[in-house]
């Protein structure tokens, strides 16, 4: 052991394996991931030891915990400990990071703090993804079922594209497909793609991640498919070009909003030429085009939509933002509209 000003040093063979900071006479110092390995053998510990009465259990920790004794009741506690053990072979921060990560994304199992753990580390991970065990990716169908995207996607995955890449490129596309037709096919393109990143998110399962993505662009070759065997037009999203607007940030919001379901072309370009202008001009003309929702918004899609929209502009990557988020004027309520016939009820309730 060695001693100073600050800190106490224990060593095991001239090796320094804990430090802590000096206390007052009389006071602890007992750092949790001291004692993790003892509730392997010792599980009780966890409500009665000192190192764990004194730990004040951050917030996630106290959830993570709630949640597994109550889904499994009984053996939760074990559960819990499990996960505290994987300290062992991880950075003890690296864990509490983790099950952080796993509370905001609602996944509370042992399996989804693995998968984040396995993203913090600096393990190497293999380049590519073992399809092996999934034999319905090498199997062709007839029908209109056009399978290219999903073997495409699968290809990439294989070749070591990041996933990420190949979300934003659904998104965008889904998002394309409402510009050519917004009707309720490309809608629902639109819907079809928050779910399931939604889900992909928050599963713990690689594979049933693996299985989220493919069936998305599965979905979206379907989709795809749908809308070109009606009206449609057949531009692209790169054919958009921002257009130039007034200096005063509050004059161009109105400019862009004033033209939403009246001209939305010239709608989608002046939305580009605002957001060019930073992050924060995407929360206003969200926070106005929510509003927009309730004062116009007349069927359940109008608010799932605006709602995935408003939602995967922050999932994606900023590069793709401004492209995704300009297309979804073409399906947005705009004041030009007629209010919803409940406003004038809700006014009389608030005057009164």
């Amino acid at each position: 052991m060695r001693a100073f000003v600050g800190r106490i040093e224990v060593l095991y063979e001239d090796k320094s394996i804990a430090v802590h900071d000096r206390v007052a006479p009389g006071d602890w110092s007992l750092h949790l991931a001291h004692y993790v390995t003892l509730l392997k053998t010792k599980p009780g510990l966890l409500d009665s030891g000192k190192p764990f009465v004194k730990q004040a259990w951050t917030q996630s920790q106290q959830l993570f915990r709630n949640e597994l004794e109550f889904r499994y009741q009984g053996d939760g506690t074990r559960r819990f400990i499990d996960i505290f053990l994987l300290a062992k072979k991880y950075d003890w921060k690296d864990v509490c990071r983790a099950i952080d990560e796993c509370c905001k994304n609602h996944a509370f199992n042992e399996q989804a703090v693995l998968l984040e753990l396995s993203r913090a580390t600096d393990v190497p991970q293999s380049p590519t993804l073992d399809l092996s065990h999934h034999p319905q990716l090498h199997q062709t169908e007839t029908g209109t079922r056009n399978l290219s995207c999903y073997d495409m996607v699968a290809e990439m995955l294989q070749s070591g594209v990041s996933p990420q890449s190949i979300w934003d490129a659904l998104f965008v596309s889904s998002s394309e497909l409402l510009m050519r037709q917004p009707a309720i096919v490309a809608l629902h393109a639109v819907t079809t793609t928050n779910a399931l990143a939604y889900t992909y998110r928050r599963v713990a399962s690689p594979d049933l991640r693996l299985q989220l993505l493919l069936q998305n662009a599965s979905f979206l070759g379907m989709f795809c498919q749908r809308v070109k065997s009606g009206k449609h037009r057949p531009d692209r999203v790169g054919d958009f070009v921002a257009a130039s607007l007034p200096d005063d940030k509050s004059v161009a919001l109105d400019q862009v909003v004033q033209a939403i379901a009246k001209d939305n072309d010239q709608s989608a370009r002046n939305l580009l030429g605002l957001l060019e202008r930073g992050p924060d001009m995407a929360r206003e003309f969200i926070d106005r085009a929510r509003h927009m929702v309730f004062l116009k918004g007349t069927d359940s899609h109008d608010y799932k939509f605006s709602s995935a929209i408003m939602e995967d502009y922050f999932n994606i990557s900023p590069s793709v933002r401004a492209k995704y988020l300009a297309m979804s004027v073409f399906k947005l309520n705009g004041p030009s509209q007629q209010d919803t016939s409940l406003m004038p009820r809700l006014r009389a309730c608030l005057e009164s």
